[in-house]
């Protein structure tokens, strides 16, 4: 009986989606991009807002009602991974198809739409300055590096995936950076990660060096720019010289 009632229903509602009315008023036209007309759709909005903000109140998840949140989120652990699982088939299901994998539109190069792939780049700016004004790592949350939008964990972690693309060796160089007491390997100053630490190969990956941590060593960013593609004694011998000349030129 229930079966046959949920059949009459999506059989109603495709007759009027296809004449172009609302289908829960039955007489405004719909829009272009939903099946109800502005003055339903607005209702079922406000609605949904004051049925959320209930639930808020009462400190449950908004969908099912029953187990409480997640710390810092409005639904619980399992409506979370729910949401996750059909969110992921849907796009999944767009990408195959050739549409945009948000909004359901057409997408020839992209398996965003243009106007999706605006929506998502605003998104991710204003999440990434609400964590860097809050003193958050863009990743992890966690307090990040002053002036920097990740913590010391994650700034390892990009190095280290840009080194040996594994993300999990950056207590390697963190390592590295202890052994050498915090100070750059020439000049001997304090140099702090994700502000003027900088690492730099001991022989150049140009003239045969490899990203080995034997061959790594924390540099003052200035001296590796300095240093480039410059072996160790060369680099040592062309500052000798300058300072050489430069003693010379004021006597």
């Amino acid at each position: 009986m229930r079966t046959t009632k949920i059949i009459n229903q999506e059989k109603r509602r495709q007759e009027l989606a296809s004449k172009g009315l609302c289908i829960v008023c039955r007489t405004n036209p719909a829009k272009n991009d939903i099946l109800s007309c502005e003055e339903c759709a607005t209702k079922r909005a406000n609605y949904f807002k004051k049925f959320r903000e209930k639930r808020i109140k009462k400190d449950i998840c908004i969908d099912c009602g029953k187990n409480p949140p997640i710390e810092g989120r409005k639904k619980c652990q399992l409506c979370v991974e729910r949401t996750k699982r059909v969110s992921n088939k849907r796009r999944k299901e767009r990408r195959e198809s050739g549409v945009c994998s948000e909004c359901g539109k057409p997408s020839e190069k992209y398996t965003r739409c243009k106007p999706c792939r605006e929506v998502a780049r605003l998104c991710s700016q204003k999440r990434i300055q609400a964590l860097y004004d809050s003193g958050a790592c863009r990743f992890c949350k966690k307090p990040r590096i002053e002036s920097h939008t990740l913590c010391e964990s994650c700034y390892l972690g990009t190095l280290a995936h840009e080194l040996w693309k594994d993300r999990s060796r950056w207590a390697e160089l963190k390592t590295l950076f202890d052994a050498q007491q915090g100070l750059c390997k020439y000049t001997g100053e304090p140099i702090c990660i994700g502000k003027n630490a900088s690492v730099d190969h001991k022989i150049p990956r140009g003239k045969g060096g490899t990203n080995d941590l034997k061959n790594l060593q924390w540099v003052h960013e200035e001296i590796n720019t300095m240093k480039w593609d410059m072996l160790e004694e060369t680099f040592l011998n062309r500052a000798k010289q300058i300072i050489n000349f430069m003693e010379k030129k004021h006597d």
